[in-house]
């Protein structure tokens, strides 16, 4: 189930079906210098992940980066009671999980080696913790873009047409309508494209391997073209 892309890099995925749309659900997990695991926007534990997880290292973070992505944080907080949850603020923690540490734009110390961080704001739905896998050169996104293959079943691919991310790694139609203060979600462009990624890992929808800054320049040209 997990895949790796990295000596310290490695992705889990989970069928997910949202107004129908068969979008898939993506985790991301970095294992950090310690040997510890940092695990972003947890999928479904089953068994079968429990242990193959626990094979690479034990889990010391598990990161909600924004307020969608918390559907199983729970199971990951129950399981392993020792890590440290961390969530942007307008995270509504799960009953029973205490969100720990409240993500900013500032990195956490315990990652500034391995990762780059910042927060992708200007939408008024929800702010998104983005982050860098220096090592492997990946950015890893959750919702700021989307992909819906098109081998995907005809009301998937129906849907993602409207919304604009059919075969493309893009924001939804309603995700850049709700980026009402443009010049801070540019100013949060900015950062991120200062970074050195090649690869582009999203929650939903294929990884784009290659030409990652490209990808996103394109994702957002809207902004740059958006009255300042």
């Amino acid at each position: 189930m997990l895949q790796q892309l990295h000596p310290d890099l490695w992705v889990a995925e989970m069928p997910f079906r949202l107004m129908g749309v068969e979008a898939g659900a993506r985790c991301t997990i970095v294992r950090l210098s310690d040997g510890g695991l940092w695990v972003h926007s947890p999928i479904a534990l089953s068994n079968k992940l429990r242990r193959e997880v626990e094979a690479i290292g034990p889990v010391r973070f598990l990161v909600a980066p924004n307020r969608f992505h918390v559907g199983h944080l729970k199971e990951w907080a129950t399981a392993y009671p020792d890590a440290v949850v961390c969530a942007v603020r307008d995270v509504k923690a799960p009953e029973g999980v205490v969100i720990a540490r409240v993500l900013g734009e500032e990195i956490e110390p315990e990652w500034a080696e391995a990762l780059a961080q910042t927060l992708f704001r200007g939408s008024i739905v929800t702010s998104e913790a983005v982050f860098c896998h220096r090592a492997s050169r990946t950015l890893i996104l959750t919702d700021t873009a989307i992909n819906i293959p098109s081998r995907r079943d005809g009301w998937s691919r129906f849907v993602a047409r409207l919304l604009g991310v059919l075969d493309v790694w893009a924001p939804t139609r309603y995700f850049k309508a709700s980026i009402r203060d443009k010049d801070t979600a540019r100013r949060s462009l900015d950062t991120i494209m200062s970074w050195d990624f090649e690869r582009l890992i999203i929650a939903h929808g294929d990884i784009s391997e290659t030409s990652g800054k490209a990808v996103l320049r394109r994702a957002y040209d809207f902004l740059e073209h958006s009255t300042r």
